[in-house]
């Protein structure tokens, strides 16, 4: 699978009516408000980065990595189907 390394991906998380429901996310210093995620391939490091997007639309300082294997991918992607399927509309 290739992947353009520069080809990074976005999700921004529903708009809310109220800051207190916001997503939160822990990063370097302490936790911050969370508006979306950044998705960001790294092929040549074999990695995709998982960072939340603070509610300045700025990168915040925390992320994750998960390896660059299609098993491992599809693996996360079918739990997260899994949650989705557990939501209320």
């Amino acid at each position: 699978m290739t992947i353009n390394p520069t080809a990074s991906l976005t999700v921004d998380f529903p708009p809310v009516a109220n800051r207190d429901d916001m997503m939160d996310a822990l990063g370097r210093n302490d936790w911050f408000r969370s508006i979306g995620l950044h998705i960001l391939p790294m092929e040549s490091q074999r990695r995709i980065r998982l960072e939340p997007v603070n509610s300045r639309g700025n990168i915040g300082r925390c992320a994750i990595e998960l390896p660059m294997d299609e098993k491992v991918l599809r693996a996360v992607a079918a739990k997260l189907l899994v949650l989705a399927g557990q939501c209320t509309p």
